[in-house]
């Protein structure tokens, strides 16, 4: 099969489903890379057991939480960044 050249992002195909259940669907679908929207409500450890065993490429997910368009949450922005960045390096997300 042809690996697909895009990334899935599971959490609009997949809604609420555990994103480490989905990850095996994913690559079994020919993906290489998925992206999901926050990450404070996953269990990290699992997701990133899950990365490791399908070998995925986490191509994008976004910061735990704040507003970057939004003035008047720059600093809860900043700091869900900060906060996010350890966990962008734990599953290998570079975007």
């Amino acid at each position: 099969m042809n690996k697909i050249k895009a990334s899935l992002c599971t959490e609009m195909i997949f809604g609420g489903e555990p994103l480490h259940e989905v990850l095996p669907i994913v690559r079994d679908a020919g993906f290489t890379a998925f992206e999901f929207w926050g990450w404070g409500n996953k269990n990290i450890d699992e997701l990133e057991k899950a990365i490791n065993e399908t070998g995925l490429k986490t191509a994008a997910f976004c910061t735990k939480h704040g507003n970057l368009v939004n003035a008047a949450e720059r600093n809860l922005f900043i700091e869900g960044l900060i906060e996010t960045l350890p966990v962008a390096k734990r599953l290998g997300c570079r975007t």
